[in-house]
């Protein structure tokens, strides 16, 4: 059964391959499963400070410090909104809504499944966005008080 998914295409190695040569390169591997993220997986939470809201960058970015390599893999079953942001950082290194440059010294690798490959809709996955929480907000400028309904006159 395994031989079929591999000849399919799926199960194909990817994985192992970027394991592999980040390992004899001697580099960290950071990997994100894209079909499996979600905004706060790429943006962070976001919270407020002064008055403003400001995004705490994740924790996976920060590991950008030292000399590494990013697998993005899924790429294709990404959620608009991550993709949005991964296309942004492997087109121009950056990431404009945390402020975030990526260092010179980080590869990007991105990789996702033929869907000829395997037979499946590689469309974004529903359960992916439900891992997300809302964040009150109110209207009006901050330190402001929201303008209330108007009141029904019968």
């Amino acid at each position: 059964m395994a031989r079929d998914a591999d000849e399919a295409g799926a199960l194909s190695g990817k994985t192992t391959i970027s394991k592999q040569r980040t390992k004899r390169a001697a580099l960290d591997l950071i990997y994100k499963d894209l079909s499996q993220s979600d905004a706060l997986d790429i943006l962070g939470l976001p919270f407020a400070q002064d008055g403003r809201t400001h995004s705490a960058r994740p924790q996976w970015l920060d590991r950008t410090a030292r000399p590494c390599a990013i697998f993005l893999d899924e790429i294709a079953r990404a959620q608009p909104i991550v993709l949005s942001s991964i296309l942004e950082l492997v087109t121009e290194r950056k990431i404009d809504a945390l402020g975030f440059t990526l260092p010179d010294h980080v590869s990007i690798i991105a990789a996702c499944t033929h869907v000829a490959a395997t037979g499946q809709d590689h469309r974004p996955l529903p359960h992916a966005s439900s891992r997300s929480c809302g964040v009150p907000r109110q209207a009006g400028r901050p330190g402001t008080t929201p303008p209330r309904p108007p009141s029904d006159p019968a």
